[in-house]
């Protein structure tokens, strides 16, 4: 009998333990977008494979707008929302062949996005009909293009079609005799960035930078869009197509962000909820500070009985 006891005693603590709840508190940083700035992406296609991680694009990186490819529906528009981006912050990609279904398979969204269509040689009579349609049914949407080329065929198509153009090349082109040469290899684009603001002046106010190839070049890129006074930048991260860029390369870029007033890097405490050890959420605690914690902060709040959830955000990731 007494051994019974103590294994019934036994069994009562531990049960008692493991449906103990236990938090945690450490610092984290997260990056938020200035208001009238553009911070976007079009994020590579594993990004999908779970929400948690559409929302650290958001609420961990500061992106604010987000492009959802051609290919992606109702479903992933709904995981966009879900995760917590504005519906008319997502610039909605469209192809002539199949337009109409880009545009009414998914809610309306702030702009429609045709990648490169001057470079590719499509028929401009096409897309003119196409954006009229879309501006038919939403007059309040925006229509962008992007190029990698300053051709007479890109002016034709910002002059007609587009509100705005987005641009990126790592060559350097230029117009020679009438004819329109790539040299040399160029991955800083400064200098084009330069040209096309003279070429389409307010057209041009936000553009890619890319996070295959601009790595070393963040803070070169993000200056020069504060000095040019463009609205944003597209962190363009659907390449490599086998393996996604990891989140260092992430932190670089906004990092970069803030220093050159994109975004502003915030501090604060995080609250880990455990039950019987297993991770359950996460959540904002405290005062969150600007740039860096304080050298007078004082860890004596670091308690685990009396904290304040000041905005009830939950990160899951």
């Amino acid at each position: 009998m007494k051994v019974f006891g103590l294994m019934f005693i036994y069994l009562c603590i531990s049960s008692i333990l493991l449906s103990q709840t236990s938090v945690e508190f450490q610092w984290t940083n997260y990056y938020e977008p200035i208001e009238n700035k553009i911070v976007g992406i079009w994020p590579h296609n594993d990004r999908y494979l779970d929400i948690s991680r559409i929302k650290e694009l958001k609420h961990r990186w500061g992106f604010n707008n987000i492009l959802l490819a051609r290919n992606r529906g109702q479903v992933f528009y709904d995981m966009l929302i879900d995760a917590g981006f504005d519906s008319l912050k997502i610039m909605r990609q469209i192809r002539q062949d199949s337009y109409q279904e880009n545009v009414e398979s998914i809610p309306q969204t702030w702009a429609y996005y045709i990648d490169e269509p001057a470079d590719k040689r499509e028929n401009l009579t096409v897309w003119g009909n196409i954006t009229e349609w879309i501006k038919n049914k939403y007059p309040n949407t925006k229509i962008v293009i992007s190029g990698y080329k300053r051709d007479s065929f890109l002016k034709d198509y910002v002059n007609t079609i587009a509100d705005y153009v987005m641009f990126s090349s790592y060559k350097h082109w230029w117009e020679f005799l009438g004819i329109w040469i790539a040299w040399p290899e160029n991955p800083d684009q400064r200098s084009d960035w330069s040209d096309m603001k003279n070429l389409f002046g307010n057209k041009f106010s936000f553009t890619w930078i890319g996070a295959h190839r601009d790595l070393s070049e963040y803070n070169d890129l993000l200056a020069k869009a504060k000095a040019l006074q463009l609205s944003g930048v597209y962190l363009y991260q659907l390449q490599p197509a086998d393996d996604e860029v990891n989140d260092s390369n992430l932190e670089s870029f906004s990092n970069a962000a803030s220093k050159y007033g994109f975004t502003n890097k915030q501090y604060q405490q995080v609250r880990d909820l455990y039950n019987a050890g297993v991770f359950v959420n996460r959540k904002l605690v405290g005062p969150k500070y600007l740039s860096s914690i304080p050298n007078t902060f004082d860890h004596s709040i670091l308690t685990f009985e009396n904290y304040t959830v000041t905005n009830n955000r939950i990160e899951d990731y």
